[in-house]
């Protein structure tokens, strides 16, 4: 933001779009990617890239003001990122938009159709299919996006179990039924909630560690069980680990995949 904010300050009459309008939004869900500024522009403009920056032709796009800067409106910023960036992290995007923002999966299918004749439409598509706002931030989104990129049936997301010691509802993360009264419960695990003292609320991190031990041994309680902790840094590292927990596990797989195209960078205006 403050990289936007100097740029802004030199070109005031510039509109940021893409990434760089998602930061603006909230939506960055993935700090990585930020390494160039974007700007949209109309046919009329000559400039051409230079340095960070990219400019990118969006004629006629929705824009405004957000947080003292022009911006292209939140429906568009979904809509290019969705139809441009790799799968996990256009999900990631889409999936925070809905969750912060309420936007419906009506409301941008509506944007969708109505830009049909744009690049990526059939991307955005199949991001939307898959876009859930009950994913409580990035990580989830990024790993439910692996699960679909490998096949994976979809898990359900936020499902309550009882704690059978002290009766409390437990939230999991991602839940597969397995049959016969058995489930396959996903937890992502991040450093940062053992790590920062904001989220360890004065608590000892050994204390954050016995206590989802203890939680995760009485969901087991009551339920027939088997747990599958997913390290957010193993997911982007070691993602055949990953798959073989889950196969381990017995997490079935649906049968779809999502094309290889859609993992690769695609970074186009309208034209």
């Amino acid at each position: 933001m403050h990289v936007l904010r100097s740029v802004a300050d030199q070109h005031p009459s510039w509109t940021f779009g893409f990434l760089s309008a998602a930061a603006i939004w909230g939506l960055d869900r993935t700090i990585r990617l930020h390494d160039i500024v974007y700007v949209a522009v109309d046919d009329h403009t000559k400039t051409r890239d230079r340095g960070h920056l990219r400019f990118v032709y969006l004629p006629n796009a929705q824009t405004q003001q957000r947080n003292g800067l022009r911006v292209t409106s939140l429906l568009q910023t979904v809509f290019d990122c969705i139809r441009t960036l790799p799968f996990p992290e256009a999900l990631a995007i889409c999936d925070a938009a809905m969750r912060q923002y309420g936007l419906t999966r009506d409301d941008l299918a509506r944007f969708i159709d109505d830009h049909a004749g744009h690049r990526g439409v059939g991307r955005a598509r199949t991001v939307l299919a898959h876009a859930d706002a009950r994913s409580e931030n990035g990580g989830e989104s990024i790993a439910r996006a692996w699960f679909a990129i490998w096949g994976f049936a979809t898990p359900g997301l936020q499902e309550e179990i009882r704690d059978a010691v002290t009766g409390q509802m437990r939230r999991a993360d991602f839940v597969w039924r397995l049959g016969k009264e058995r489930i396959a419960i996903g937890e992502l695990d991040g450093r940062e909630k053992y790590v920062n003292p904001m989220m360890l609320n004065g608590s000892d991190p050994v204390d954050i560690v016995l206590a989802e031990k203890e939680r995760e041994s009485n969901m087991q309680l009551t339920t027939n069980a088997v747990f599958v902790r997913i390290p957010f840094r193993q997911l982007m590292r070691e993602p055949d680990t990953v798959q073989r927990k889950l196969d381990a596990a017995g997490v079935p797989r649906s049968g779809d995949r999502i094309e290889p195209g859609m993992l690769q960078w695609r970074c186009w205006g309208s034209g």
